[in-house]
């Protein structure tokens, strides 16, 4: 997100889209409890692979529907029910904002690159036009931060 001066965030301020195009079937952002599925996942064996779909109950089948449906309209959707305790979903708030709050030179200290595909950027594109986005990709190897992958580098 970045800071109030920072020209990533006036960029996202400002669109040519006129408000018709901004809000053609928008809607809402899809809500799905996969609370039901986090029942189905316990029941699974850590070395079965998959599942067999024929032997979903009614709401198993129709959450993973949701889901299809939501991710094949709108590429996204906001699930609830997850598990996970709200104590780290708002320290994880906390972090992420302090660290887009940083200055860009400092967030480029961590910045991603040829050898390590974990990091800061702000250098995306999409069909040749620049993102109005800055993201940090970061990622666990067996359960932990710490470690390098071979294929995604390590967490700087």
């Amino acid at each position: 997100q970045g800071t109030s001066s920072s020209p990533l965030r006036r960029t996202c301020r400002t669109t040519t889209m006129t408000h018709e195009e901004l809000t053609e079937d928008v809607g809402q952002v899809p809500v799905i409890d996969i609370g039901v599925l986090l029942k189905l996942l316990r029941t699974i064996d850590d070395d079965q692979s998959h599942f067999d779909r024929a032997r979903l109950n009614p709401q198993e089948a129709a959450c993973l529907t949701q889901i299809a449906g939501s991710y094949a309209k709108w590429g996204h959707f906001h699930i609830v029910n997850h598990g996970v305790p709200e104590d780290l979903i708002q320290a994880f708030r906390e972090h992420t904002t302090s660290f887009f709050d940083l200055p860009v030179e400092e967030k480029k200290l961590v910045k991603r690159n040829a050898s390590n595909s974990r990091g800061y950027f702000n250098d995306e594109f999409t069909k040749q036009k620049a993102d109005w986005k800055e993201g940090i990709d970061i990622g666990a190897q067996d359960g932990s931060l710490e470690g390098t992958s071979e294929i995604d580098g390590f967490n700087q």
